[in-house]
């Protein structure tokens, strides 16, 4: 499937074409309006993930593309758990083969990082780590908080639109401004959530 299209069958089974752009230049940042769209191409790399893997792991949309009315940069943020530490070879070979590149642990601790697409147009992004261990919870609670809270997302918001007029070619600058507001959404959410 072309990674700006979205399938989808009419009650007549006559298929329908939807275009729309998603991906991004590696090391860029560039936030566009979230488009509910961005739950269907999650969805369908889910099912296309799910077919090839054990039934234990669970899938989950992150990041700001899974939260409604938050910018975002365009590509589909996956957290990927699994609960026996003898399936991760078998993961990381499955999404190789799907296309996806292996980008090591990215300084994390229990996390390999994987990213879909060329380098001029990453599309999807896939954080494999045991369930709830500390990475899939700071995944799975930011977002679940922000989901609940909207003046936590309205804040983020402006955040993230003022570090990416900053940081428009520094990503890693513009993930950088974002950790301590992050860690504070972290921080309430374990009390909270």
């Amino acid at each position: 499937m072309d990674n700006n299209q979205l399938y989808e069958t009419t009650e007549n089974n006559k298929i329908i074409i939807k275009f729309f752009m998603i991906g991004l230049k590696r090391g860029t940042v560039k936030l566009v309006s979230n488009h509910e769209e961005w739950k269907s191409l999650f969805e369908h790399e889910r099912k296309s993930l799910s077919k090839l893997l054990n039934s234990d792991i669970k899938i989950e949309h992150v990041g700001s593309t899974a939260i409604p009315c938050v910018p975002a940069k365009p590509i589909i943020d996956i957290v990927m758990g699994y609960s026996d530490d003898g399936v991760k070879k078998a993961i990381f070979k499955i999404l190789r083969s799907c296309g996806y590149e292996d980008m090591g642990e990215k300084g994390k601790k229990n996390h390999r990082f994987f990213a879909k697409g060329p380098d001029d147009n990453r599309t999807h992004y896939i954080h494999v780590t045991k369930i709830n261990s500390e990475v899939w919870d700071e995944y799975v609670l930011f977002r679940d908080f922000l989901l609940r809270h909207q003046g936590a997302r309205e804040k983020y918001n402006a955040l993230k639109i003022k570090l990416a007029k900053k940081y428009a070619d520094k990503r890693e600058l513009y993930t950088e401004g974002k950790s301590k507001f992050i860690t504070d959404i972290l921080n309430k959410a374990k009390i909270f959530l």
